[in-house]
């Protein structure tokens, strides 16, 4: 049995809304039938579905949000 490694750097994923299903499955398809690539020389690949985020918001250092509440408080 031969084990094989596979190291992924730098993989970027986006979320894309189309205004109708027919628009995203037409990019889907246009996309697998040909090779677009990226500047780093990657395909850019594309699937259908319904993104999952996760239930607790991520903390993003570096971006500040400031509560309704304590703006009222401020005041």
């Amino acid at each position: 049995m031969t084990m094989v490694k596979y190291f992924i750097y730098d993989i970027r994923k986006a979320f894309v809304i189309f205004k109708k299903s027919e628009t995203a499955e037409s990019v889907v398809r246009k996309l697998d039938e040909g090779c677009l690539l990226m500047s780093n020389g990657r395909p850019l690949v594309a699937s259908t579905g319904v993104p999952c985020f996760p239930k607790k918001k991520p903390i993003f250092y570096g971006h500040h949000v400031v509560d309704q509440l304590q703006m009222m408080q401020m005041q």
